[in-house]
């Protein structure tokens, strides 16, 4: 895949790499979300990441209406991931492993997701 056509840069192309892997999910078709989302996720250049990164480590304010609109569409998109695609696969580790060694996730949204996830885990 091209990562022109899925980077985060581009809002037409998240929001339709989004609905797509969430339409799979609606439908129970998790193992190709999960194909879809990390196809997408890798596919994001090293200067976006870097980029995400530094904006994660600006926001002083957690208000969404103050972050980089790039920010919100990779917590969007790690929340589908990890609660939503990785949970329901029953894939704990993998879900651990990718909030643990997540240099762009805030330590507030690696709380949320693991509190989520973990919760998910007691109610399987």
């Amino acid at each position: 895949m091209n990562h022109c056509l899925l980077s985060l840069t581009s809002s037409r192309s998240f929001s339709s790499l989004y609905s797509s892997a969430l339409l799979c999910v609606n439908h129970s078709l998790f193992k190709l979300a999960r194909q879809i989302t990390e196809a997408y996720l890798v596919s994001i250049p090293e200067d976006m990441l870097i980029h995400l990164e530094a904006a994660a480590g600006a926001q002083v304010d957690t208000n969404s209406r103050t972050k980089n609109p790039a920010m919100i569409d990779y917590e969007r998109l790690t929340e589908l991931y990890v609660v939503h695609i990785l949970a329901k696969l029953s894939d704990w580790d993998s879900a651990r492993d990718f909030v643990d060694f997540n240099v762009v996730l805030s330590l507030s949204s690696k709380k949320v997701t693991t509190d989520d996830t973990l919760s998910l885990k007691k109610n399987n």
